[in-house]
C-alpha cells in the first residue's frame, strides 16, 4: 500500500518534465484495475479523472488540432497548418501577472529564433478580456500567431489540461509534445539541446 501510494503521489506532484507519465501508468495499472483495492470510490474517481486528463498531453503524444480565429474574427488559423521545426503552443491570460513577464519574453524569443524554424501558436484563454488581450498583443509587439476561442468550440481547457496560466508546450513538426512545464527562459537551452540530440540521431 505504502509503495503504491508513495509512487503515485510522488510522480503526480513532481516538477520534473515527463514524470507525469509514471503517475498515469500507476493509475492505469493499479487503481483502474482494482489492484489498489483499499482505495474508496471517491478517491478512485478523482485520481482516475486526473490521470485521464493528463494522458493526452504526455511527452510523445500528438496533440489535437486547434482551429481558432484571430482578434478580428475574420481569419482562422489551424495549428496543423503550421510548417515549423518547433512549435510553441502557448496558453495565456492578459490579466495574469506571470503572463505579463513571460509573454513579452516569448515575443523576444520568437523574434530571435523564428529563422531557426520556431513558430508560436498563442491562445488567449480569457474570453471576457478581448480589449486587454488586443492591447497586450500590440504593446508587447507579438508577431506570432495570436488567436482565441470566444465560444469555447475547441474545449481546449479540458483537452490540454489548461486550468492555470501560462501553460506552454513545445511540439515537433509532427505536432508531438517534446517539452512542457517550461518557462520562456528555459526555451533557448531546451531548443539547442533538442536540436543537438536530433542531429546526433540523424548521424547514427
Amino acid at each position: 500500500k505504502y509503495v503504491i501510494w508513495y509512487l503515485t503521489y510522488h510522480y503526480e506532484t513532481s516538477k520534473i518534465m515527463g514524470y507525469d507519465a509514471i503517475f498515469v501508468h500507476m493509475v492505469e495499472n493499479y487503481y483502474m484495475t482494482k489492484e489498489a483495492y483499499w482505495v474508496n470510490e471517491k478517491v478512485l474517481e478523482n485520481i482516475t479523472k486526473r490521470a485521464m486528463s493528463l494522458k493526452p498531453v504526455l511527452i510523445g503524444k500528438k496533440v489535437s488540432n486547434l482551429i481558432m480565429p484571430d482578434s478580428s474574427g475574420r481569419r482562422m488559423y489551424s495549428l496543423y497548418d503550421i510548417k515549423a521545426k518547433y512549435i510553441i503552443l502557448y496558453f495565456w491570460d492578459p490579466d495574469c501577472g506571470h503572463c505579463r513577464t513571460q509573454t513579452p519574453a516569448l515575443g523576444k524569443f520568437y523574434d530571435e529564433n523564428k529563422s531557426k524554424g520556431v513558430e508560436v501558436f498563442a491562445i488567449n484563454i480569457n474570453n471576457s478580456r478581448a480589449k486587454e488581450w488586443m492591447k497586450s498583443v500590440k504593446t508587447y509587439n507579438l508577431k506570432f500567431i495570436n488567436v482565441w476561442d470566444p465560444q469555447n468550440q475547441t474545449n481546449f481547457r479540458k483537452t490540454f489540461d489548461v486550468f492555470s496560466s501560462p501553460v506552454l508546450f513545445v511540439l515537433d513538426s509532427d505536432f508531438k509534445i517534446i517539452g512542457k512545464k517550461l518557462s520562456v527562459e528555459q526555451l533557448p537551452n531546451f531548443i539547442d539541446r533538442q536540436t543537438e540530440y536530433e542531429n546526433k540521431e540523424k548521424q547514427k
